[in-house]
């Protein structure tokens, strides 16, 4: 009861899913630990779980990242401060110490994964951005209003998956897109001619059949599908990003990834005048020191001193002077 009501107090249905794959790690390790998860866990089985994760490898055969296993601690601490605090309320205090249910978080106080501060995924320089745009826009409208989506909206890939088609709109003379953002928030984009055709162009291709949708009456229509007309996943996009970045003749494709759009959002945006507030704001930056990493990140080769040096070197090896 408790996990199921948890559950449906997480309003994002991403959110939930996500979070569900985490708690049934957690539930599974305590099974096999042989640990009531709700009147035995203790902080040293969720360091060990954690340090078993660590070990296990996931997609590709890597081990884990430091924010995946971050995200999976902070899921089961929200699991635990949920129950602690509203438990008493939804089985009544006196019936929820009967129980024996825990009255702490085991998970809030363990050390959480330490996430590097440099932004993730491969950066894009102009070329290569303007390159993989182009490619985008040539694979067809849904490649392009992926593309578009991540790279002129600086969307997160989650954000990009969830959209619904209900979720489009207008304000005043802009097109707007409401999207979800991280816990469970919503917030507004503005929506370029450019990235508007682009999801027009999806929408007509589904309309007229040329892009086959799956859709169950009741459930919000997805905004971009997949090629078998199921919503698209973060995996897909990978996928569909890394195959654009070899159309678009990149060095490395594979290193190309969906933040990468977002990360070229971020940098070329301050690059083209935008200010530093209004893109912190795009980005769902709730610090600008986040903002102004990925500016530093990117720039920070083209202030390195080996080029001062080489300048001030002669062409034959030799000081100058």
């Amino acid at each position: 009861m408790l996990l199921e009501a948890w559950r449906l107090s997480l309003r994002s249905e991403h959110t939930r899913t996500a979070y569900a794959s985490d708690m049934t790690d957690w539930l599974a390790f305590c099974a096999q630990a042989r640990v009531d998860p709700l009147r035995q866990a203790r902080r040293a089985h969720v360091d060990a779980w954690v340090q078993q994760l660590r070990t296990r490898p996931v997609r590709g055969g890597r081990p884990p990242s430091q924010a995946t296993l971050a995200r999976r601690l902070s899921t089961v601490s929200s699991f635990y401060r949920y129950t602690v605090t509203e438990g008493p309320r939804l089985l009544g205090a006196a019936h929820y110490t009967r129980l024996g249910l825990l009255d702490h978080n085991p998970a809030a106080t363990p050390a959480r994964p330490r996430v590097s501060d440099q932004p993730k995924g491969r950066g894009l320089d102009r070329h290569e951005f303007a390159a993989l745009l182009e490619a985008a826009a040539a694979a067809g409208h849904r490649d392009a209003a992926v593309t578009c989506l991540l790279g002129r909206n600086g969307l997160r890939v989650s954000s990009v998956c969830t959209a619904d088609v209900d979720s489009l709109g207008r304000q005043g003379r802009h097109r707007i897109l409401t999207y979800w953002l991280k816990r469970d928030r919503t917030q507004q984009t503005a929506l370029s001619f450019t990235t508007w055709t682009a999801i027009e162009g999806h929408l007509y291709d589904r309309d007229t059949g040329a892009h086959p949708e799956q859709h169950q009456p009741g459930q919000p229509r997805p905004l971009i599908l997949s090629n078998d007309g199921a919503r698209l996943d973060r995996f897909q996009v990978d996928r569909i990003v890394k195959r654009l970045a070899r159309a678009a003749g990149l060095e490395q494709p594979r290193t190309v990834t969906p933040h990468s759009l977002r990360r070229a959002f971020i940098t070329h945006a301050r690059r083209a005048g935008a200010e530093p507030e209004h893109v912190q704001d795009a980005a769902d930056h709730q610090d600008p020191r986040t903002t102004r990493r990925y500016q530093q990140a990117d720039d920070r080769f083209d202030h390195s001193p080996t080029y001062l040096l080489e300048q001030y070197l002669s062409p034959y090896g030799q000081p100058r002077g």
